[in-house]
């Protein structure tokens, strides 16, 4: 799996967030979203946020 480090901010208003991916796996905590871009794939996920402290949890895979 080929991984991009992505430097240019983005407008990903479009995406529809959700605790539950459409594919196959479990629901977890964070909020996932996906998109096709140029017949790809991609998924999202966010990290746990706090206004006061900032990122307070994240995933890894």
């Amino acid at each position: 799996m080929m991984q991009k480090v992505i430097i240019e901010k983005q407008d990903l208003s479009f995406l529809k967030w959700s605790h539950v991916r459409s594919s196959s796996g479990t629901a977890g905590t964070f909020l996932k979203s996906q998109s096709v871009v140029s017949g790809e794939k991609i998924y999202y996920k966010l990290s746990g946020f706090d206004s006061e402290k900032g990122i307070i949890g994240h995933e890894c895979k």
